[in-house]
């Protein structure tokens, strides 16, 4: 089962709800991503689960934006900064479980 927290910048006032690093539920493995375009914070699915295994989406992961492919992006982990002014941002506590 995967987690969402709710992470907040007291500087500009950015709120985000995701997993904050990499995360699994029963049916996908998920990691926390920062567009540098969009400024947001995003999950998303980097494998599917089948049983025991996992298997990359599509055959590879594609680490991507999902608003563009062309939007660069970074992994981004629990702790880090803001993705829009880089103030390092606050978990305040988890908001859902999701399977």
């Amino acid at each position: 089962m995967g987690d969402l927290y709710n992470f907040h910048c007291s500087c500009c006032g950015y709120d985000a709800d995701v997993s904050g690093g990499d995360d699994a539920g029963m049916m996908v493995l998920t990691t926390t991503i920062q567009c540098e375009d969009c400024q947001d914070l995003q999950d998303i699915i980097t494998a599917w689960v089948w049983g025991d295994v996992a298997s990359p989406k599509n055959g590879t992961p594609k680490f991507e934006c999902p608003k563009s492919p062309d939007h660069p992006i970074k992994k981004w982990e629990a702790g880090g900064q803001c993705p829009r002014c880089q103030v390092m941002m606050e978990n305040k506590g988890q908001t859902v479980s999701w399977d």
